[in-house]
């Protein structure tokens, strides 16, 4: 894993700067990982930045997709952060990833169903998670599950964990499918 390697070894000399990830057959921009004195502080991947786009470039790697790395070393503002990882927590995180996503990607809803809020459950009574709250804003606001996945900034297996959790609380429903 030429990714990971790459990030570990600017973690151990506190490297300052970017590793482009670039696509190796046309050397276009693909994504960053953005490090701030040998600290992970953020990753860019299309429309995606933060944690979601560190563990989709990690999973780009994994599933084989060749990439050219290119470390930029330049001063990183603060501004630029939207986390703080060290190595102890970069192997958490991936480790903990490819084993959630493994057994979470069994799981995902069909992309094209739709769901719905039922409003007859949910009450200020309702135990609910950050996370939770965050997956019902999004059934509320994309039309089906592949939107809901591809607009937020949330993991997917924290997309996944939080409709299972809350189709099993009765507060998501099946709506239908769209065509």
């Amino acid at each position: 894993m030429k990714l990971v390697e790459t990030i570990l070894e600017n973690m151990t000399i506190s490297f300052s700067g970017r590793i482009n990830v670039l696509s190796e057959q046309s050397k276009q921009f693909i994504g960053s990982v953005v490090l701030s004195e040998g600290q992970l502080v953020d990753a860019r991947f299309g429309k995606m930045s933060g944690k979601k786009a560190l563990a989709t470039l990690l999973m780009k790697e994994r599933s084989s997709i060749s990439m050219s790395l290119v470390s930029e070393p330049e001063l990183v503002s603060e501004v630029e952060f939207s986390f703080n990882m060290d190595e102890q927590g970069f192997f958490k995180f991936k480790n903990d990833y490819f084993e959630q996503y493994e057994l979470l990607s069994k799981l995902r809803p069909s992309k094209n169903l739709v769901l719905g809020l039922n409003s007859r459950k949910l009450d200020i009574y309702t135990p609910l998670t950050d996370l939770e709250f965050d997956a019902m804003k999004l059934v509320l606001s994309c039309k089906n599950v592949e939107e809901m996945y591809d607009k937020t900034q949330m993991l997917e297996f924290d997309v996944t964990k939080s409709l299972i959790s809350l189709r099993k609380k009765g507060i998501i429903l099946v709506k239908g499918t769209a065509s």
